[in-house]
Parts: structure tokens; C-alpha cells; sequence
């Protein structure tokens, strides 16, 4: 029935906060940002919680995790280099924006937004997240352009060279998006572009040389799939209802190589 996690200061060598399912709970206060020793924060499915501290310097933390807290429209401010922090999962959450700070998570891997429906923005430096490799974005409909934007700010083209695995289904995506996020995320090994408004793939797809899984699926307005990446292992388009006759037989070809 916890409705308020007090100041916590006094409790300088915690290591993992565990929140989960306090369903009550509205707020946290603003001293948990700063406990210098945690290493895990979770708060998985608090659909109260509206008021998380507007600030942390976590330099031990790990984990963060606020999946599922419906009513948290603000994601905190980096204060200084957070270089153990590996991984974020936000999925669920009413998070509106990420800030510019974000940047300074230089030992982040794993980003997971999915269903983040007010979510309209990514920060500019975005691509500061070197270490990234695993990003997960499904569900999130006002991201769909958020490539375009980028790559329209300044003369050069913003690139996410480590990803290896991007999940952008169901996010609103038409034609133009395509060949902006093969060429963005250059090592990508596997992408879900399932549920989108696409009507044919790039054939730049064919210059993806990591890419090996391809995930298709329920895409009901793909006509065309002209060429694939040279090592592709796996694809799925299943209820792709709209293909033609030439981009099916291609794809059957592809698939009793697959299974040859």
C-alpha cells in the first residue's frame, strides 16, 4: 500500500531497490538518485507513480527498469558520466521525451521504448550511444520519422554503427523510411519492420552484409520484395496478403534455399 518512497540518503550502500507492483505508489523521492552504490532500480508496474526523481548520478547502476508505469511522463536527467549503466527498459510508460543527457550512458547496450505511445522524440545526440547494440522501439507510431529528422540536421548523416538488433514494428513506417535505417545501422544483424505501411523494400537491403534475420510479418501493403541481403538465414512474411506474384516466388525460393 506504499503510496511514497521516503528519503532514502540513509542507506548509502544499497545495491538493488526493488519497486515492483507497488501499484499505489505515486512518488519517489528525489534522494534515490543519488545512491551511489545501486546497481539495479526497478518499478515494474507502479501505474501510479507520476513523480521520479528529476535528476540521478547513479554511477554503480546497471539496470533501470520502469516498465509499465503508465502515469511517468518525465525520464530523468543524467547528471555526469553513467558508464555501468548497460541497461534501460521504459516499455509501457507515458515517457514524452529522452533528454539531451542521455549521451552521457557511454556503456549502454540495451534500450527498450516499446509502447511508449507519447513518445515523439529522440535527442539529437542520440547517436552518442556508441555502445548500443540492442534497441527496441515496437509500438512507438510518433518515432516512425525519427530517422528522417536526424539525418536532415547538419550536412552529415547520423549513423548507429554497433546496433545489431532493432525491433521498429508497428511504428508507422512508409517507403522513404527504409533505405534511411539500412543506411543508418549499418551492422545490423537483426531488424523487425512487421506490422508497417511499406509498400517494397530498398534493394540497397542488399547492401546490409550482417543482416541475417528479416522479420516481415503482417506487413499488409508490401508488394515488392526485390533482392535480399546476401546472408540472410531467416525471413518472415507471413500475412503479407498484398505481394505479387514475382515477389512471392522469390520469396519461396529463398525459403527452400533456407531449408535445402
Amino acid at each position: 500500500m506504499l503510496t511514497k518512497l521516503p528519503e532514502i540518503s540513509g542507506v548509502p550502500n544499497l545495491t538493488e531497490l526493488n519497486l515492483d507492483y507497488c501499484t499505489n505508489l505515486e512518488e519517489v523521492h528525489e534522494s534515490v538518485g543519488f545512491l551511489e552504490k545501486l546497481v539495479e532500480f526497478r518499478a515494474y508496474g507502479c501505474t501510479k507513480l507520476k513523480v521520479f526523481p528529476s535528476a540521478i548520478r547513479l554511477t554503480s547502476l546497471r539496470s533501470l527498469i520502469l516498465n509499465w508505469c503508465t502515469s511517468l511522463q518525465n525520464f530523468p536527467a543524467i547528471l555526469g558520466k553513467m558508464d555501468n549503466l548497460m541497461s534501460i527498459s521504459i516499455e509501457g510508460t507515458g515517457i514524452r521525451e529522452l533528454p539531451p543527457s542521455i549521451g552521457n550512458l557511454g556503456g549502454l547496450q540495451e534500450l527498450s521504448m516499446t509502447s511508449c505511445l507519447s513518445l515523439k522524440e529522440l535527442p539529437h545526440n542520440f547517436d552518442m550511444l556508441q555502445s548500443l547494440t540492442n534497441l527496441d522501439m515496437e509500438g512507438c507510431p510518433q518515432l516512425g520519422n525519427f530517422l528522417t529528422k536526424l539525418t536532415n540536421m547538419g550536412e552529415s548523416t547520423h549513423t548507429f554503427g554497433n546496433i545489431q538488433s532493432l525491433n521498429l514494428e508497428n511504428c508507422g513506417l512508409i517507403d522513404e523510411d527504409l533505405p534511411i535505417i539500412f543506411s543508418c545501422f549499418p551492422k545490423l544483424a537483426s531488424v523487425v519492420l512487421s506490422g508497417n505501411d511499406f509498400v517494397a523494400l530498398p534493394r540497397s537491403i542488399q547492401e546490409c552484409p550482417c543482416l541475417a534475420l528479416l522479420h516481415l510479418d503482417d506487413c499488409k501493403k508490401l508488394q515488392e520484395i526485390p533482392a535480399f541481403p546476401p546472408n540472410m538465414q531467416y525471413i518472415n512474411a507471413r500475412n503479407c496478403t498484398s505481394l505479387t506474384a514475382e515477389s512471392s516466388n522469390l520469396l519461396l525460393n529463398k525459403v527452400c534455399i533456407f531449408f535445402s
